[in-house]
C-alpha cells in the first residue's frame, strides 16, 4: 500500500510528460486501489479528486474481522508516512 502510494506520483510524472494530462488529478479506486488514491491525495497536491467504493482512510481498518498484524520496520515506516487518519494535514 505505501509503496504504491509513492508509484503514483512517479506515474503522475510519466502521464504528464508523455501524455500531456492535466497536472491537476483525479484519482478513483475500489477496496485497496481506492485506499491508495485517499493516501496518494495526501501524499501529491496534484490529486485534486477521488472518488472511492469499500474503502478506508484508517489503516488499522478498525471494526475489521481480521485484525492487522504486526507491521515490519519497512511497513510502519509508510504507515508512519502516509496513513490519512493520523495525517489529516496533509487534506486542506
Amino acid at each position: 500500500l505505501g509503496q504504491s502510494v509513492v508509484d503514483t506520483s512517479t506515474v503522475i510524472d510519466w502521464a504528464i510528460a508523455r501524455l500531456g494530462v492535466s497536472p491537476r488529478i483525479s484519482m478513483g479506486g475500489n477496496s485497496i486501489g481506492g485506499d491508495i488514491a485517499v493516501a496518494a491525495a495526501g501524499a501529491d497536491h496534484r490529486i485534486g479528486r477521488v472518488a472511492v467504493t469499500l474503502a478506508t482512510a484508517d489503516w488499522l481498518r478498525p471494526g475489521s474481522c481480521q485484525p492487522p498484524g504486526e507491521p515490519d520496520e519497512e511497513a510502519q515506516a509508510f504507515y508512519d508516512r502516509f496513513d490519512p487518519v493520523t495525517h489529516l494535514d496533509h487534506y486542506a
